[in-house]
């Protein structure tokens, strides 16, 4: 069983919130900046411009 999964079913909130920003952080060092750029712009609209 994963950490993740162990934090959720044992209501760990902060561990399973630290847990989901490690993975966040290891994907986006492995994208191209201008993705990273295209996705924050993406969040900072709230996702309307999303198709």
């Amino acid at each position: 069983m994963s950490a993740l999964t162990q934090a959720l079913q044992s209501e760990q909130w902060e561990v399973a919130a630290y847990l989901l920003l490690i993975g966040l952080a290891r994907l986006a060092s492995q994208v191209p900046p201008e993705t990273l750029e295209d996705l924050l712009h993406l969040l900072e609209e709230g996702g309307h411009g999303v198709q």
